[in-house]
């Protein structure tokens, strides 16, 4: 679904991270996100650190130096890999601050994860992304006091980018 349409986590994992952010002040629409990897590996498996690496140093990078984010979340094992620049797991890391060329970095869960989680695992899991995201915010709210956080209605992404859709769409049958 993201491939076909070029826009990040918009899908069931999309819909749970807006449920995520909502639940800790923020819509989307006043947030960044991106992919470490900007399109899927087959069969939709996690990337490889290499594929991670290769993907997020020509694209992810110049995204971070044009966006200037105060602080960055990054979701699942993938981004917190690229972040630190070698291997490491999620679940010994996340909820642990990490600095990436001096923008700090929370490493949590990717919802994908949490999705195929269950029973109180689901649980806990999603409360230890709360936490995470509450942090993440709380400190760039302190590096950046005025930040507008929330729309007064949650925005429906699929009609904020259906313009950017449409175009995509468009592209693809001419070729």
């Amino acid at each position: 679904m993201e491939d076909e349409q070029g826009l990040p986590l918009i899908g069931p994992s999309g819909q749970l991270l807006d449920r995520a952010l909502l639940s800790v002040g923020i819509t989307r629409d006043h947030v960044y996100v991106t992919n470490i990897v900007k399109c899927r590996p087959r069969g939709n498996r996690t990337p490889t650190q290499q594929e991670g690496y290769f993907c997020a140093s020509r694209w992810l990078v110049r995204e971070i130096g044009l966006v200037k984010p105060k602080v960055i979340v990054a979701l699942g094992k993938p981004a917190l890999r690229f972040f630190l620049g070698r291997e490491a797991g999620i679940i010994r890391n996340r909820g642990h601050w990490i600095s990436w060329h001096g923008i700090p970095v929370m490493p949590t869960f990717h919802p994908a994860y949490l999705l195929r989680q269950e029973g109180h695992a689901q649980v806990e899991a999603k409360w230890a992304v709360y936490y995470d995201l509450k942090a993440a915010r709380d400190k760039a709210a302190a590096l950046d006091p005025d930040w507008v956080w929330k729309s007064g209605n949650v925005p429906d992404l699929t009609e904020m980018y259906a313009q950017r859709i449409l175009m995509r769409k468009e592209l693809a049958e001419t070729k």
